[in-house]
């Protein structure tokens, strides 16, 4: 992000024009009014330490014919920074948990009863990274965990718009869409906190552009928590399987 702090909120009042977006192409950049918006989101989740959010998730699993279906899930999320968090998650296709000590992430499946540990890699940021790149863990709300959530963005590699105030989650929130190549992805930003509200990715790389949507309420910015929440207890009866990197399924061995 290029624009100061100070100079960022100054213009961010300033600033009234909608821009269009007919015509846009990926890879022409982000204009300053979603840019400025952006980083107000961004600085207000880097200052965070200890915090929850509730996701309320739909998404589309597609096919190879092309058609889809959509599963809905509700995901509680306890952070904890540098280096601990816990989300449940109950579903439509599982009810399960992650749950991540400092030391182990632990990735447990209820409907079967069964959980696999992976060891950590320190930090929540690395963790989560290690295990997306190495087990193929689809995490599309994965920065809203680390400690610099938006670290990864180019915004010079896509097509960024600021659309205006519209509504997500029952209140006012700044609009802003991204044209990628294989990705777009829209975010909601509240009026108010800065704090996002909703999030929409459109995954163009598979048939149907199949979408992944989450809206974002009951934040608690200071939350505290027990240390056993972030412990894994296994219940009763779970056993424990292992977790294989990718490329190292069933081999028949």
């Amino acid at each position: 992000m290029r624009m100061k702090g100070a100079l960022a909120a100054g213009l961010l009042l300033a600033l009234t024009v909608v821009l269009p977006v007919r015509n846009s192409h990926a890879g022409e950049g982000t204009d300053v009014q979603a840019e400025i918006v952006l980083k107000v989101c961004c600085d207000r989740l880097a200052t965070l330490k200890s915090y929850s959010f509730l996701a309320e998730v739909d998404r589309d699993f597609a096919f190879p014919t092309g058609d889809s279906i959509r599963l809905s899930q509700a995901i509680t999320t306890r952070v904890q920074r540098p280096n601990r968090f816990r989300c449940d998650i109950i579903g439509d296709d599982r009810d399960g948990a992650y749950v991540y000590d400092g030391k182990t992430l632990v990735s447990y499946d209820a409907d079967a009863n069964v959980y696999g540990t992976v060891e950590g890699r320190g930090s929540t940021d690395a963790t989560v990274q290690h295990v997306i790149d190495q087990y193929g863990l689809q995490a599309p709300l994965a920065n809203l965990l680390y400690s610099a959530p938006c670290a990864s963005f180019d915004l010079d590699k896509v097509t960024g718009r600021y659309l205006g105030l519209h509504s997500a989650a029952g209140r006012p929130c700044h609009h802003l869409v991204f044209f990628g190549q294989d990705m777009n992805w829209q975010i909601w930003i509240d009026e108010a906190d800065g704090l996002p509200r909703k999030i929409v990715v459109t995954d163009k790389s598979l048939p149907g552009w199949p979408q992944y949507t989450a809206v974002l309420s009951k934040w608690n910015t200071e939350a505290k928590f027990a240390s056993s929440i972030f412990v894994f207890t296994p219940p009763k009866g779970a056993r424990e399987i292992p977790v294989l990197p990718l490329g190292q399924g069933n081999t028949g061995n």
